[in-house]
């Protein structure tokens, strides 16, 4: 019986630890980190509690971020997509969705859910899954997570 409940609790410890249901590629945490640290500031520094890729990419710069907003779309980013620039495009290559300006606040309804990121130091382009929580009655931030890695290393 010991060994059934040790054996059990060690599967929960490494279930618990390797992030079951997660999917996406670990390495790139530390760019999901900066973004989502990028969406913080900028929602300090402006008081409509709004954010866009060009507010985003503006604290990204100044905290000298290794990574950049390529394009954000309503449909998710794949290989077959451009995977040259290094700086926001409105139109890409092989994309079949909806790509907003840099401009375009991110909104619940702005039907934003995806990012395609460039990720300087590993010279590697990213799909990120953007989601939306709550702030306040009125407003909702984007949140990003689930790095899916299209080019690299």
């Amino acid at each position: 019986m010991k060994n059934r409940l040790f054996g059990l609790l060690l599967v929960l410890a490494i279930v618990g630890l390797t992030g079951c249901g997660s999917k996406g590629d670990s390495r790139f945490n530390y760019a999901i980190d900066e973004l989502n640290t990028a969406v913080d500031e900028s929602l300090e520094r402006n008081t409509d509690k709004k954010t866009s890729v060009v507010r985003i990419e503006e604290r990204l710069s100044q905290n000298i971020a290794s990574s950049r907003i390529i394009a954000c779309g309503d449909k998710e980013f794949d290989k077959n997509v451009d995977l040259t620039a290094t700086s926001y495009q409105r139109n890409l290559d092989g994309y079949d969705g909806e790509i907003i300006t840099s401009t375009t606040k991110f909104l619940k309804d702005t039907n934003v859910n995806y990012c395609l990121v460039y990720v300087a130091n590993t010279r590697g382009y990213i799909n990120v899954l953007v989601s939306y929580e709550k702030i306040d009655s009125d407003n909702y931030k984007p949140v990003f997570s689930i790095p899916k890695l299209l080019s690299g290393d």
